[in-house]
């Protein structure tokens, strides 16, 4: 036995198997021996080594196999044979996105609410998967479906002064529905038969369809390009009640932005899309159309039907 134990070998087993392992040549067998150490007694493993030992006929190559190979009639020590379970790793728990599926209609916060004055804040892109941003895009994406005239809505009409907004596939279809019966107007025209009015069909009566929409959402969104050419056209807010103007707006805008997963994306839009995109992104710097509106026209509500 080594009077003066290495450093290294910090315990009772590492010493045997040292002892054992260098007795028998095979240094480098040092785990191997280790192992046994730990599952057999000492004085039987002492005992077996100064056999091996003794067998002259033995070449110093096979010693270590012989060694190994009488171990199988010696007695395991009790301990040994218990089967400690390894512990347990802590799973870590993947933040999952809590989506309710009973989100609420939110109430329209409406003029003259400070809230709508204020310039919103950036989303964080880390909170962007977080449950309050996930929840509250659930929860506009239900108010917008349950206003008939609304295509748009942003964050701050919900009361969440937040650079966020989301706007209705219906704007898509209503750009599609008002070219294609722009198209079927000068066809009409060129052979003759214009209708009495002289003008296509008004555009506000398209895309009020049943059907459900989806809904882009544009969060933390910045303007990269606009058309210098603009158009007049008639608007309407959902925080503004009773009230309609002419704004004046570009015909084509570019905006960056990123999405409710949190990727940024590019995205150009032309006419009526653009026009309310354009207006979702004043209402995150705390403009309303009533500020840049030519003229305003009111319109009493409707009395309720009995």
């Amino acid at each position: 036995m080594r009077l003066t134990p290495d450093k290294k070998l910090h315990s009772r087993e590492h010493l045997l198997a040292d002892d054992l392992s260098r007795m028998l040549g095979e240094e480098r067998r040092f785990a191997a021996y280790l192992g046994i150490a730990k599952r057999y007694y000492e004085s039987d493993l002492r005992g077996l080594v100064r056999r091996v030992l003794e067998k002259q006929d033995l070449p110093q190559e096979a010693r270590g196999k012989y060694f190994f190979a009488a171990l199988r009639d010696k007695p395991q020590r009790p301990e040994s044979r218990r089967h400690t379970p390894k512990p347990k790793k802590k799973k870590r728990k993947k933040r999952r996105v809590r989506m309710q599926k009973n989100h609420k209609t939110l109430p329209i916060i409406k003029v003259p609410q400070k809230v709508l004055r204020s310039v919103a804040t950036d989303v964080p892109v880390t909170h962007i998967r977080e449950p309050d941003i996930q929840d509250l895009i659930a929860a506009m994406k239900i108010t917008l479906a349950n206003t008939p005239d609304g295509v748009g809505l942003a964050a701050p009409q919900v009361g969440q002064s937040l650079r966020l907004f989301i706007v209705s596939e219906e704007a898509e279809e209503i750009d599609r529905s008002t070219a294609d019966i722009e198209r079927r107007f000068r066809r009409r025209a060129l052979a003759g038969q214009v209708p009495e009015s002289g003008m296509p069909p008004n555009k506000s009566n398209i895309g009020s369809g049943t059907r459900p929409w989806k809904y882009y959402v544009f969060i933390n969104p910045v303007v990269k390009n606009k058309a210098r050419g603009k158009a007049l056209d008639a608007e309407g807010c959902l925080s503004v009640p009773g009230k309609f103007g002419h704004v004046k707006r570009c015909e084509k805008i570019t905006v960056e932005s990123l999405d409710e997963h949190g990727k940024k994306f590019l995205r150009g839009s032309a006419n009526f899309f653009a026009r309310v995109v354009q207006h979702e992104l004043d209402h995150l710097d705390g403009t309303l159309f009533i500020d840049k509106a030519e003229e305003i026209i009111e319109v009493s509500p409707e009395e309720p039907r009995k």
